[in-house]
């Protein structure tokens, strides 16, 4: 029996897809169409490097992406329990066939999206370009379950791109998946600080698991600073330690005033911070290391 038409087509853009990402990607596949997780191909990004006057592909970030045959609106209810546990970047591709070209939209809203609004009951997927988008997501009639997440274009990819142009595209590529990881790693560890594209701007977010979380977050980050005047005192160079010491122990004292006032208001600080202040306390001011 011959298959319908329909799905021929669908299969055939399946293939132009697959052979555009190979490019620049190792591509795997569901091994049936019947396996309907939410993505289409999982991607291996490669850099090619020489190796005794051959080429050889060095591996990068993964990621998933679906594809589709045009940027509409696409309601994606059905794998929203997939998408909230992916833990690699999530990218949108819309195959234009007669050009023959994979035009790419980031996922990167996901991870604050999630973290923000919890509990969805229905999704929908808004490819755009960047320009054109003024918010990260909105909701839609129906009420406050029902959201649309702005999926920003990334690259276009054509069939025939030249290996420069693939390069510049596994750049752009590899620079989204790193962004991507970071605030998945930020949701899964509930920090609630998420990195901008534009590399400058942080999205924070307060709320039920935030309050939960803050003051932890906070107290890490004091003796993620501690530390890292310990590291400066400990690797100063020959003449310049008194100098180095000086400068450090001023810094130390601004450290060491709101972690006082922690002790003073909360129940308990944990021994990380103690201990490391105190490691502080007997260096700059006791001249010993303990």
């Amino acid at each position: 029996m011959t298959a319908p038409y329909y799905f021929r087509r669908g299969w055939d853009r399946e293939k132009l897809a697959e052979y555009i990402l190979s490019r620049l990607s190792f591509v795997a596949k569901p091994s049936t169409v019947s396996d309907d997780l939410g993505s289409d191909f999982f991607c291996t990004l490669f850099r090619l490097k020489k190796k005794d006057g051959r080429d050889y592909p060095l591996p990068l970030s993964s990621f998933a992406i679906q594809i589709k045959s045009n940027d509409g609106l696409f309601d994606f209810s059905a794998n929203i329990t997939y998408l909230q546990n992916l833990e690699i970047p999530f990218f949108w591709g819309v195959l234009n066939e007669s050009a023959k070209r994979l035009s790419v939209f980031s996922g990167e809203n996901l991870p604050v999206f999630f973290s923000h609004v919890g509990q969805v009951k229905k999704l929908k997927i808004k490819p755009l370009k960047r320009s054109q988008m003024s918010r990260l997501y909105d909701p839609k009639e129906g009420g406050q379950y029902n959201y649309t997440v702005m999926f920003p274009m990334v690259l276009n990819i054509d069939v025939d791109s030249t290996r420069q142009d693939l390069n510049r595209n596994v750049d752009t590529l590899q620079e989204m998946c790193s962004l991507i990881h970071r605030n998945i790693s930020t949701r899964k560890t509930e920090k609630y600080i998420f990195d901008g594209y534009d590399g400058q701007s942080v999205t924070i977010l307060a709320g039920p698991g935030s309050v939960r979380q803050y003051r932890d977050n906070f107290m890490k980050r004091l003796a993620e600073n501690f530390y890292n005047l310990k590291w400066k005192y400990d690797n100063c160079l020959g003449g310049k330690k008194h100098t180095v010491r000086k400068e450090l122990i001023e810094e130390f004292k601004i450290y060491e005033d709101t972690y006082m006032k922690i002790r003073h208001v909360y129940d308990h600080v944990p021994p990380y911070l103690n201990n490391i202040y105190e490691e502080l306390k007997n260096i700059f001011f006791y001249g010993k290391n303990v």
